[in-house]
């Protein structure tokens, strides 16, 4: 008759699946890198039969000596290897890991304006490689660069210019989980407009007066004559020559922002009489001339 003891030690063999002998197998990394290279070891010098079978799934079946290990390159996918002596067998299940980078930082400014450089800089881990784009509306620019740097970028349109990084782990071609992906978005705006104009110009009465003026951060630029109810063409730095009446005249320069915004300066032209303290030098000089 069988002790309840005997019994007990039968079933955990039977949940082993070992009855009647010993087999182990074993991997030297359970969890190894991807499209790397494990070492199988097992023994099972006491179990029954003669023969031992190794199989790894996707690789083959071998016969092998019942103390061994063989070298086994394994994918992305996880492994099945199984060890069968006699009625005994041992199983084993290799999970490889698929190497997953990370991007820790991304530092772009969230206000641009239009014609300065854009910094940008950006760190990432286990990446071999990284692409970054810009996008521009229907516009994409791509660069391949480094997992780790900084690059300057000129936007060329106003609005909103999106960033997106994208690192490629060394497994990248294996599964899409080796890619990491971050975005920054940058509001580019308007330079501001600046006008270079002075308030008031004066000449004699007669002579021609010159209008100055500097205007940046434009599209475009007109001056307006008010009494003379003209309006003319202007670049942003330039000068208008006109006779001075007899009386005072009032210019307008508009000047149109890259955003279509109007910016307005005011000058005056006013006419200049002669100083009447200067006429007797003038007549004496005169006099002097003809004698």
């Amino acid at each position: 008759m069988i002790s309840e003891a005997t019994l007990d030690e039968l079933q955990r063999f039977a949940e082993r699946g070992r009855i009647g002998g010993e087999v182990t197998l074993r991997c030297d990394m359970p969890y190894p890198e991807a499209e790397s290279e494990v070492t199988l070891s097992w023994d099972c010098s006491e179990a029954d039969g003669e023969q031992a079978v190794l199989e790894v799934e996707g690789i083959g079946r071998f016969a092998v000596p019942r103390v061994g290990r063989r070298r086994v390159q394994v994918g992305a996918a996880p492994l099945n290897a199984r060890l069968t002596a006699g009625s005994d067998q041992a199983e084993l299940v290799i999970l490889p890991r698929i190497i997953i980078p990370r991007i820790d930082e991304l530092h772009a400014p969230s206000n641009l304006v239009l014609g300065e450089p854009l910094r940008l800089d950006w760190r990432s881990v286990d990446a071999v490689s990284c692409r970054v784009r810009f996008f521009e509306g229907p516009r994409c620019v791509e660069v391949v660069a480094d997992a780790a740097g900084e690059m300057q970028y000129r936007p060329e349109h106003m609005g909103e210019l999106h960033i997106e990084i994208e690192a490629t782990g060394r497994h990248a071609h294996l599964s899409a989980e080796s890619v990491a992906t971050r975005v920054a978005l940058v509001q580019v705006v308007a330079p501001p407009v600046r006008i270079t104009l002075p308030r008031a110009v004066s000449a004699l009465l007669g002579d021609v007066a010159a209008i100055e003026w500097v205007v940046s951060g434009t599209s475009r630029v007109r001056i307006e004559a008010l009494e003379r109810e003209q309006v003319y063409p202007a670049p942003a730095v330039g000068c208008l020559l006109l006779e001075v009446g007899a009386l005072s005249e009032q210019f307008r320069l508009v000047a149109t922002g890259l955003d279509e915004r109007e910016h307005v300066a005011m000058v005056r032209v006013t006419p200049r009489l002669l100083d009447v303290s200067l006429v007797p030098d003038e007549l004496a000089f005169l006099s002097l001339a003809w004698e």
